[in-house]
């Protein structure tokens, strides 16, 4: 994701930035804003599914 970011000019879109994870987002959206300084970031979603084993598939975000 980064190198597509880093490749393509987004300066100027209205975007809304997505991650999904197991319990940790860290530093993603962060990463996003430093990655995208010139677009306007709308919105972020976080998709979060669990991390026990055997539930992998189940989604947590409501």
């Amino acid at each position: 994701m980064k190198k597509f970011l880093k490749d393509y000019d987004l300066s100027g879109k209205d975007i809304i930035v997505a991650a999904s994870n197991a319990g940790w987002i860290g530093h993603c959206f962060n990463d996003y804003k430093t990655l995208l300084p010139n677009s306007n970031i709308k919105g972020e979603l976080n998709l979060e599914f669990s991390a026990n084993a055997g539930e992998r598939d189940k989604m947590l975000t409501s």
